[in-house]
């Protein structure tokens, strides 16, 4: 099991780290006289780009809300900054995702605690917003199963 919460930790990391511009590949000539144009990077500002990427957001907040510690420290966090920074996390996806109150303890332990009720909440509101709740809900049983 300690072999599979691995791989799915993995997975959620290129995943997490993947979510930048995406260029636009050029085919290339097999002239060397031809000159290969430049990548562009493909920008669009329209509303369903802006609601996923609030959904990639929510995404990563929740990787690093639910590994908690370790997440932070490949950061490079230490000490209470690890703490600070997990908890900050979760609490953005409980007033945003969520739409609990930012005082709301029970909803945060929840988070914490990766209840399952909880992580299918999150799931379904970072689905309505063009994420993939599939691999936040992976992780989260890969996470819980570590605990």
């Amino acid at each position: 099991m300690r072999a599979l919460a691995t791989v799915l930790f993995a997975l959620a990391l290129g995943a997490a780290c993947g979510g930048g511009p995406r260029l636009e590949r050029h085919p290339t000539s097999a002239s060397a006289s031809t000159p290969v144009p430049k990548p562009s990077v493909v920008a669009s500002s329209s509303a369903g780009d802006e609601e996923v990427r609030r959904a990639t957001r929510w995404e990563n907040a929740a990787f690093g809300c639910f590994s908690g510690g370790s997440w932070m420290e490949a950061l490079g966090s230490i000490g209470e900054e690890r703490t600070l920074a997990t908890v900050r996390r979760c609490r953005t996806l409980m007033t945003e995702a969520l739409g609990k109150q930012p005082d709301d303890d029970a909803a945060l332990a929840s988070l914490r605690a990766i209840e399952p009720a909880a992580v299918e909440a999150l799931v379904a509101a970072i689905n309505k917003h063009g994420g993939d709740g599939a691999l936040v809900r992976l992780f989260a049983d890969a996470a819980r199963e570590a605990l």
